[in-house]
């Protein structure tokens, strides 16, 4: 039932308007929140979906004590969907520029080659570089002796090296290197004493006041090598690699002895030897992080030698340079070349990566001394052979190596 004076009051409040049909125009004003409400919670959704970009600013509505919370809530939830929405369009909108990117990146870093360079601070460690023996006559033959050896001051071995990655996952390359160290001593007998030469033929001249020696050293090295990587685990890597190696060494020593026997004598050897041979080896990383690592290599040669020595002795014994010995000689011999090393490295950006170690090199009988033995047999001699080691603090820079 209508409430008579409210129909009243409503029928005043719409004055000039002669409804038909009473109750059907109240229901229709009534209906008229309930129809906003549909409009609102259907035709939004379908707004924001026709434009995401456009920024949608809802409208108040105070209808009745319930329907403003119930409204709210469902504008709520439409914008929260929205920016849902937004964020997702965003991101997928995004995914192929990064990875345009990243492939980009990538392409950058792969290369078909690799190079790189390293120094090594080296000592020459050897025992045949003898010239002297001291005496100062307290005995009936060498009283209180000291022999006085040769000993090298460090120097660097350079080395240089680039390749090419094969289809398969192995490198081919080649390796350069270069040592060359020089180094000289002097010695002068005590006040009561002499110097024994240790470097001259004993037919003629054997005590001396003074002697010095110089030596010189140089050595080239090629290699040619394959090289493949094998996966141990996430963090650890084992290389593979072998080839050919070729060796080019020269080694000179000149020694002077004056005074007492000598009259300003002079003995110089030089050894020319050519190398060639087969080179394997291994080596390892374990990854410590992401970008640092700890390495570790060795490797063997086993080289077929051919040498030259030539030995000369002069002295001005009678005013004039006589020549005392004058020989050469020439023979083949194998030879076992090793090095090891270890240290720890930095991968960085590019394919780059930094490594600091300590490497030691052994070449085994590669000092050669040719020594005559008596004075009365004067063709007596001997080959005294003697091995090269070699060991320092090394620093490499290379890409995909």
């Amino acid at each position: 039932m209508i409430d008579p004076e409210a129909e009243e009051s409503r029928e005043g409040s719409f004055q000039g308007i002669k409804p038909m049909h009473t109750p059907t125009i109240t229901n229709v004003i009534y209906s008229i929140p309930k129809l906003a409400i549909v409009i609102v919670a259907f035709g939004l959704p379908q707004i924001s979906l026709l434009g995401d970009g456009i920024p949608y600013y809802p409208t108040s509505f105070t209808l009745n004590d319930e329907e403003p919370n119930k409204l709210s809530s469902i504008l709520d939830g439409l914008e929260r969907n929205r920016d849902l929405d937004f964020a997702e369009h965003r991101a997928w909108l995004g995914r192929p520029l990064q990875h345009a990117m990243n492939v980009d990146r990538n392409d950058r870093s792969e290369s078909s080659f690799y190079y790189g360079v390293e120094h090594v601070d080296w000592k020459m460690r050897r025992r045949d570089l003898d010239f002297a023996v001291t005496n100062s006559g307290s005995a009936l033959a060498i009283g209180s002796g000291e022999i006085k050896e040769l000993s090298f001051d460090r120097d660097g071995n350079f080395k240089a090296f680039m390749g090419f990655k094969l289809g398969d996952g192995w490198k081919a390359g080649l390796i350069y290197s270069n040592y060359r160290t020089a180094q000289s001593m002097a010695v002068e007998s005590q006040s009561a004493g002499s110097l024994f030469a240790t470097r001259s033929h004993p037919k003629y001249n054997e005590e001396a006041f003074d002697a010095e020696i110089a030596a010189i050293f140089e050595s080239n090295v090629f290699d040619a090598e394959v090289r493949g990587d094998m996966d141990l685990s996430e963090r650890a890597t084992v290389t593979f690699f072998g080839g050919l190696r070729w060796m080019d060494v020269a080694q000179n020593v000149a020694t002077a002895y004056d005074g007492l026997d000598f009259n300003q004598g002079l003995i110089t050897q030089q050894n020319q030897s050519d190398l060639f041979g087969l080179r394997l080896g291994g080596a390892g990383s374990f990854n410590i992080s992401d970008d640092f690592y700890l390495f570790g290599s060795v490797e063997v040669t086993l080289a077929y030698g051919d040498h030259a020595v030539t030995l000369n002795e002069t002295d001005n014994e009678f005013g004039t340079q006589d020549i005392l010995v004058d020989v050469q000689d020439t023979y083949v011999q194998g030879h076992l070349l090793s090095a090891a090393s270890f240290g720890v490295g930095w991968e960085f950006a590019g394919g780059y990566d930094l490594k600091l170690g300590y490497e030691i090199n052994y070449w085994g009988g590669l000092a050669d001394r040719l020594v005559f033995l008596d004075d009365t047999h004067e063709a007596m001699f001997s080959h005294e052979t003697e091995d090269i080691l070699m060991d320092g603090f090394s620093v490499r820079l290379s890409r995909d190596y």
